[in-house]
């Protein structure tokens, strides 16, 4: 039996979407929420990820140390414009998420951010 492939695919054996469902996050809320900030902050890009992070803290949902990266880790990519810088900017992103999937701690919430 051929199944299609499927988009929420993260790589690593699991789906993105079944992690995110296992913290609590809903896809169609979470998207009706960048798409609300979108239209409140306008085309920024980052400034709207920015605040989706701060508002995950806010909430609890991820720690303020998780914050911090989550901010490091959008600072890099909203940074890469070339195909070296996105090579450089996977490499940061695969050792994050292996550190956060080694540590007991880590919320699932940031880890399906970083998946």
């Amino acid at each position: 039996m051929k199944r299609a492939p499927a988009d929420d695919y993260d790589g690593c054996g699991g789906s993105v979407r079944t992690l995110a469902a296992s913290a609590g996050i809903q896809f169609g809320d979470l998207q009706t929420e960048v798409y609300r900030l979108r239209d409140k902050l306008g085309p920024d890009r980052q400034k709207a990820y920015n605040e989706c992070i701060r508002q995950l803290a806010r909430g609890g949902a991820v720690s303020e140390a998780e914050q911090r990266t989550l901010f490091e880790l959008g600072k890099r990519g909203f940074a890469v414009g070339s195909d070296r810088e996105l090579e450089k900017f996977l490499v940061y992103t695969h050792g994050l998420q292996k550190r956060m999937l080694a540590d007991r701690s880590a919320s699932p919430v940031a880890l399906a951010i970083v998946v």
